[in-house]
């Protein structure tokens, strides 16, 4: 019984290291994703200026630009199309690159949920043997069995992959696009004297492309990364419910087992204080034996 009580504290705290662990591993795939999208974020900076350069407007490239109209016409467009460039591109870096990245480490981590189950299962069973004294079926079964026992959703990581990947991939590239519009960067640009600058020069196409260029790519790193802080949690908050359940049946599971366990060694305290009563009840009918005795002796001997 007392092998078995330590078997059960043994598995709270492997219980609690596992839970720590898979809470370590959501932290994981959360930088990863933060990481991955600023990488993304500054290559797609350092390709602006090429994308504006290679643009085409359609005023034309030997015109000189005398008037903010005529030079915010032609920014427009330059910004336009570097906004097709970058959806392009992001649709190829969340297709090749983020959603296969992220599908790796659900794996991952469900390949390391199911693992820490596969020990729990083991450990309970051995637990339970030695309080029964016989070999415990608790460990016995493939992981099937532990979903359809405690209700829990045999196709929730298969649910994660399919959506909550996607969900997050998308999201974080509809943020940065929501800032890259011409009427948000034209402003950024002509501003502060930006404008000015231009018209003095008697701006050619290429003076505009450079000035455009620049100021989006710094649009981009700047506002590109405080956007990763409103990310979709879609997917850190599915895989912590996922913990939460686990933890959910651990924690009954092992409760249940500290409860027989307890009462184990109860009953194993009993018994032990029965047969000290039992012990006690044959030294008092001996002593009351061996006082009858003596008094048969004396009476046979006044005889």
């Amino acid at each position: 019984v007392a092998e078995s009580k330590e078997k059960v504290a043994d598995l709270k705290h492997r219980e609690e290291a596992n839970m720590g662990n898979l809470m370590g591993k959501v932290s994981f795939i959360e930088q990863l994703i933060e990481k991955e999208t600023q990488a993304f974020i500054c290559e797609i900076a350092a390709k602006v200026p090429d994308w504006i350069n290679e643009c085409e407007p359609s005023a034309g490239l030997g015109v000189i630009f005398t008037t903010k109209a005529d030079i915010e016409n032609v920014s427009h467009e330059l910004v336009d199309y570097a906004t097709e460039k970058i959806k392009e591109a992001q649709e190829v870096w969340r297709k090749e690159q983020l959603e296969p990245r992220i599908k790796t480490e659900i794996d991952e981590f469900k390949h390391l949920a199911e693992g820490y189950v596969a020990e729990f299962k083991k450990k309970m069973g051995e637990a339970e043997g030695d309080l029964t004294g016989e070999e415990s079926e608790y460990g016995s079964g493939d992981i099937d069995a532990f979903y359809i026992d405690n209700g829990i959703d045999q196709t929730i990581f298969a649910d994660l992959i399919a959506t909550a990947a996607p969900t997050v991939a998308v999201g974080i590239c509809m943020g940065f696009l929501s800032f890259l519009s011409p009427w948000l960067l034209i402003p950024a640009l002509l501003g502060t004297g930006g404008i000015s600058r231009l018209l003095n020069k008697e701006s050619k196409m290429a003076n505009i492309k450079s000035s455009v260029g620049q100021e989006m790519a710094k649009q981009i790193q700047l506002d590109g990364f405080s956007k990763l802080k409103a990310k979709p949690a879609t997917l850190s908050d599915r895989l912590k419910e996922i913990i939460e359940k686990f933890k959910s049946v651990f924690d009954r599971e092992i409760e249940g087992a500290q409860a027989r366990a307890d009462q184990a060694l109860a009953d194993s305290n009993l018994n032990d204080q029965e047969v000290e009563d039992r012990k006690k009840q044959y030294a008092e009918i001996l002593e009351r034996a061996q006082g009858l005795a003596k008094q048969n002796e004396t009476f046979l001997s006044a005889l």
